[in-house]
């Protein structure tokens, strides 16, 4: 698989599956046996796992997104810099805590590794800032 190939999975996944919530196509480019690295849960995060965990998010932010700032390849990894957003108009639980809505606009930047075998993601790490989305939705003081 080339590195342009890898960067339209990539694409793919937060295009389809995040913005336009298309997530009946995960099974096409995410391994059923993807591994997730991640700031609080690793192990196993294929298609249905991830189908509940945008499903979570959207529920929460029905207008989320990701905007992708950057793509970087080489052989089976791509890198995204992404940014994500949405307003909180839904219950969240992350980091420990169930929020209410807030109304409020969350802002966050978020790093992504992918490694892609046979078109398809096989694992992934991903961290963002935690502390400033819970400081936007006012979960946690500023500064």
């Amino acid at each position: 698989m080339s590195e342009a190939d890898g960067k339209a999975v990539v694409r793919r996944f937060f295009d389809e599956a995040w913005n336009q919530n298309r997530v009946a196509e995960l099974d096409e480019y995410i391994s059923a046996d993807n591994i997730h690295h991640g700031p609080s849960e690793d192990g196993s995060r294929g298609p249905d796992e991830i189908r509940q965990v945008i499903n979570r998010w959207r529920t929460a932010f029905p207008d989320f997104r990701y905007q992708i700032e950057a793509l970087i390849a080489e052989d089976d990894l791509v890198a995204a810099r992404v940014t994500m957003m949405g307003t909180h108009t839904g219950i969240l639980s992350f980091a420990s805590r169930t929020l209410p809505p807030t109304g409020k606009l969350l802002r966050a930047a978020e790093i992504f590794i992918f490694r892609i075998a046979d078109g398809k993601v096989i694992e992934f790490w991903a961290t963002w800032d935690r502390l400033s989305a819970l400081v936007q939705l006012g979960a946690a003081p500023a500064g």
